[in-house]
């Protein structure tokens, strides 16, 4: 072989050996024992993440955290007993991961909450939740588990999956949910977050969800449609996404693997610091007021977002012509019961993020 094309081979293979794809598999996914830190944000500072490709390299690390937790995992043999005759040990579910919160039965004050999963060598699913409402043990099945991934996870790779569940109650009502899933593998490359730079694989979830509530007391049912996009980044070895973006309308949270970080006890003022955004009183208990100075005519809304970095409800919107303005909202004890929330003011493209305390 020619020495100058010998030469050239060698130095290809040495300069993109930190380029290559990897490929995800059971073993990269989240083991009994585990606990995982991870930081929550809204703050993404304008990143298009949206983009993507081979060999890509994303670099969000100017990502601010407003809230971490900790997530734990163990084996699904120690649940309560009663969970275990719906989620079978080894065969239905082999994998817990206990929740402190549950988003889709507003007002309802629920115990020992835990979503199942199977991990096994071909797949890792979402194969329901259980919780405990009014000392009742409520263990609910998915019809078909929710297909988070299919073994072995490579660039360009495309599955989906449907899965459902119907829950009666008595004396309560009805929930029902179907989800159908599109997965894409679109991207592969370096991820740089706060917490280091990591090769990863990029995964694109389209996600269209129907909830269906009625309520006994109210005589009452409706619909609830969702449609949300997910945008995970996975690594050898971490469980969990390094990085997980869900967008939803105008709306992105993120949230990432991280190391412990003093979270700021006010948020920074994002891109306007001069519109003067305050939140009063704080803590509020039966009701607070907002404030803010818009120095051009443009569309405003009032967004609410749990210390999880779940969307909570949108206080506010319209379009608001420049000068002072004052908004004062009363606080629903269902929709925001006592705890730490951010409220995100976007006004035209530029945000800022205050937190508050109800009591």
């Amino acid at each position: 072989m020619n020495k100058r094309i010998l030469i050239t081979t060698i130095a290809f293979f040495i300069l993109n050996s930190g380029f290559s794809q990897i490929s995800i598999t059971t073993d990269d996914m989240p083991q009994a024992n585990d606990t995982i830190r991870t930081s929550t944000t809204i703050l993404l500072n304008g990143y298009d993440y949206t983009q993507t490709g081979e060999g890509f390299t994303w670099d969000i690390s100017d990502m601010v955290a407003i809230s971490q937790k900790v997530d734990t995992f163990i084996n699904s043999v120690n649940t309560p007993i009663l969970y275990q005759v719906i989620f079978i040990p080894y065969i239905v579910a082999n994998l817990a991961m206990p929740v402190t919160e549950i988003d889709f039965i507003p007002g309802f004050e629920i115990t020992e909450i835990y979503n199942y999963y199977k991990n096994n060598s071909d797949k890792f699913v979402d194969v329901g939740f259980a919780c405990t409402f009014n000392s009742i043990p409520l263990p609910v099945k998915y019809s078909e588990p929710d297909l988070l991934y299919d073994f072995p996870v490579n660039y360009g790779n495309m599955y989906s999956s449907n899965s459902s569940f119907e829950l009666n109650i008595d004396d309560l009502g009805f929930l029902g949910r179907s989800k159908d899933r599109i997965n894409t593998i679109d991207g592969w490359g370096t991820l740089i977050t706060p917490y280091g730079s990591f090769e990863t694989l990029r995964i694109k979830s389209e996600v269209f969800q129907y909830d269906s509530i009625y309520i006994d007391s109210l005589g009452v049912g409706f619909p609830i449609s969702r449609q949300f996009t997910e945008y995970k980044w996975l690594g050898e070895n971490f469980g969990l996404p390094l990085l997980q973006i869900t967008e939803e309308g105008y709306t992105a949270t993120a949230i990432y693997i991280d190391s412990v970080r003093a979270i700021p006890s006010d948020i920074a003022e994002g891109k306007f610091p001069a519109y003067n955004y305050k939140v009063y009183p704080n803590p509020a208990s039966g009701s607070f007021s907002v404030s803010f100075i818009v120095d051009d005519v443009c569309d405003v809304e009032l967004l609410v977002y749990s210390i999880l970095g779940t969307k909570v409800k949108t206080l506010f919107q319209g379009r608001e012509q420049n000068g002072l303005k004052k908004h004062t909202f009363s606080v629903d004890k269902n929709a925001m019961p006592k705890g730490i929330y951010f409220l995100m003011l976007r006004a035209g493209k530029d945000y800022a993020v205050r937190k508050l305390v109800i009591q």
